[in-house]
C-alpha cells in the first residue's frame, strides 16, 4: 500500500483535521498544523453555509492557509415542493424549488454521506437537507435533481483576517515531492 492510498483511507476514517500531509506548497502549513494543533483559515462569504450547523458553519466555507482562492463547489438542487420546510413561501401551483448547497452537504442517492471525488452530472438524482426559514435548523435528507454546479473560485478579500482554530492532528504523512 502506497502513502497516497494510506493517506486516502486515513482521511476517510479520521477526517481532514486529524491528518497533515507534508508535501508541496502546503509543506509549512501542514507541519505547523501537526506541531501546533491549529489551522489557519479565512471564510469565503460566497459559499453557502455548511450543514454541520456548528460554529464552523457560520459565514461560509473555511479555506485553509495558504490558499487565497476558494476551492469549494456549489450545487444547485431542484427539489419537489412537497419537501419544502415549514415557513418556506412557494407560489401557488409551484411544483419545485431550488437550493444551493456546498458539495459536502449533498450525497448520491443510497450513499450514507458525501464521498470525496464524487463526479456530479446535471440531472443526476441526489439528496440534501433543506434549512427551515422558521427555525434555522435542517430537516431530513430529501431527494432532488442536480440542476447546476460550479466551482466557487472567490478570491480572499484584502480585509479578510486569517483566523485560527484548534484541531486534534495526530498523523503526519511524510512524502517526497
Amino acid at each position: 500500500v502506497g502513502v497516497d492510498q494510506l493517506g486516502h483511507f486515513l482521511y476517510l476514517r479520521f477526517g481532514d483535521d486529524a491528518i497533515s500531509q507534508f508535501w508541496g506548497r502546503w509543506r509549512n502549513s501542514e507541519l505547523d498544523k501537526f506541531r501546533s494543533g491549529r489551522v489557519r483559515y479565512w471564510r469565503c462569504a460566497q459559499c453557502p453555509t455548511r450543514h454541520d450547523d456548528g460554529a464552523r458553519a457560520a459565514g461560509g466555507r473555511e479555506v485553509e492557509f495558504p490558499e487565497t482562492r476558494c476551492y469549494g463547489r456549489h450545487l444547485v438542487v431542484e427539489i419537489s415542493a412537497e419537501h419544502a420546510p415549514p415557513g418556506m413561501h412557494l407560489a401557488d401551483g409551484q411544483a419545485s424549488f431550488s437550493v444551493t448547497v456546498s458539495e459536502e452537504d449533498a450525497r448520491r442517492v443510497g450513499e450514507l454521506g458525501f464521498l470525496q471525488g464524487t463526479v456530479w452530472t446535471v440531472g443526476m438524482p441526489i439528496e440534501t437537507r433543506v434549512r427551515s426559514p422558521l427555525t434555522g435548523g435542517f430537516g431530513p435528507w430529501v431527494g432532488g435533481r442536480l440542476s447546476n454546479f460550479r466551482k466557487c473560485g472567490a478570491r480572499m478579500p484584502d480585509a479578510a483576517p486569517w483566523e485560527a482554530r484548534p484541531v486534534d492532528c495526530f498523523v503526519l504523512l511524510l512524502t517526497r515531492d
